[in-house]
């Protein structure tokens, strides 16, 4: 702390900023009706806003990393479709007729819809969009399931930590392209990392759904 020294009046200035932006995504839909992205182009603009900003373009231009931006974006962009043409819908459907997996076991079922989601989770950057058009299929699916004992509540809950599994390509997850803006490391090193944990955590879910979650009655 005594190399770093007090702060300066910028880092002050941009303390302020980052709280204000944090409590109105806190408070959203609560205290106010500004969604996200509006706040944050907000305080994107008070960034850039002379004298209260705290950078200007010739700064921010050789710094920021655009690539992954243009990478991220192309991610969302990439999901959207996928929402918006039905085209994961119908992949879903498609993947649900090929395994029958209106009849098939308690095990299997997890297996292959966990299976299915960690990988159509690598077109998507976001894992909410991903649960808001996937999650319903599941539902549906388990609902339907002829299998007896089957807990559609907890089928449906440990598909949605499948879901989570954004660990292949930076692009998977926002966390993801915080870390790979960097510039420490590239997608090889990355997936290198991304693709063995995605694999321990997939054996893992089989696991727990052949034992402990079995002996709990989720699965």
């Amino acid at each position: 702390r005594k190399e770093i020294g007090p702060m300066t009046f910028d880092e002050k200035k941009l303390l302020c900023i980052s709280i204000g932006l944090l409590a109105l995504w806190a408070t959203g839909g609560k205290l106010h009706s500004i969604d996200t992205t509006t706040t944050t182009i907000i305080a994107i603009a008070l960034f850039f806003f002379p004298k209260i900003g705290i950078m200007d373009w010739k700064f921010a231009q050789p710094n920021i990393d655009w690539g992954s931006i243009v990478m991220f974006g192309a991610g969302i962009g990439l999901g959207s479709v996928l929402l918006k043409t039905k085209a994961a819908t119908w992949l879903a459907q498609v993947f649900v007729n090929a395994f029958s997996l209106e009849t098939a076991s308690v095990f299997l079922l997890i297996a292959i819809m966990a299976a299915f989601l960690i990988l159509i989770h690598l077109g998507f950057a976001s894992a909410t969009a991903l649960s808001s058009a996937m999650i319903p299929i599941v539902i549906s699916i388990v609902m339907g399931h002829s299998a007896e004992g089957l807990n559609p509540l907890g089928v449906t809950m440990l598909m949605q930590y499948a879901i989570c599994f954004g660990l292949v390509l930076p692009v998977n997850s926002p966390q993801g392209m915080v870390a790979y803006g960097t510039d420490t490391f590239d997608v090889k090193t990355f997936m290198t990392t991304g693709i063995p944990l995605t694999i321990i955590g997939y054996i893992m879910m089989l696991v727990f759904a052949l034992t402990y979650w079995h002996w709990m009655g989720i699965a």
